[in-house]
């Protein structure tokens, strides 16, 4: 499907703003870019169609008890990722670092000890920085985040180091700990 410029152009702004404002309505959207209601009813149903947006639900993740934000970051031996051993003891199948990152996504948060009370929202593979992994977690209290670095993700044999800090405000989230 090709568009007009004037089209992608409009289509390119209402995106943008979506990502800034993603509850905002359709009229908010035509008086903040100043755009009639049909062109940006045309936009959305053009980006939908296009899967450029999606639709989906946004939680507070603090009504859910996770209170506690951190950013943790994970330093990896490569050499113990090597035979897919990465992961705990007791698990395997992890031997790259997307693998470990998935593992420590989904699977370690899961374990009887985590279940309800971390919640780990990504995991980033970074470049030119001392750590190799990065990951944003969630916690429903500090004991809970002290136990899933200490006997979760400092046990995965991939593991070798880690650094932990509570993320104390963001732009999207504002005060961490907060009600």
């Amino acid at each position: 499907m090709t568009f007009s410029e004037r089209t992608q152009a409009n289509m390119k702004r209402v995106a943008r703003y979506l990502h800034e404002h993603p509850t905002a309505t359709q009229k908010q959207i035509s008086q903040a870019l100043n755009l009639t209601d049909d062109q940006v009813k045309h936009s959305l149903e053009d980006l939908r169609n296009d899967n450029r947006i999606v639709s989906r639900y946004s939680v507070d993740l603090g009504y859910l008890g996770y209170h506690l934000r951190y950013r943790v970051d994970i330093f990896v031996s490569p050499a113990n990722l090597r035979g897919g051993k990465g992961g705990l003891p007791h698990h395997s199948n992890v031997g790259s670092q997307e693998e470990l990152a998935n593992y420590i996504l989904q699977r370690l948060p899961a374990e009887a000890e985590f279940n309800g009370k971390i919640l780990v929202e990504d995991v980033r593979i970074l470049l030119g920085h001392p750590a190799d992994l990065s990951a944003s977690v969630y916690a429903t209290e500090t004991q809970a985040m002290l136990d899933f670095v200490t006997k979760g993700l400092r046990m995965c044999n991939a593991v070798y180091q880690t650094t932990t800090c509570l993320e104390a405000w963001s732009c999207k989230r504002g005060y961490s700990g907060g009600e």
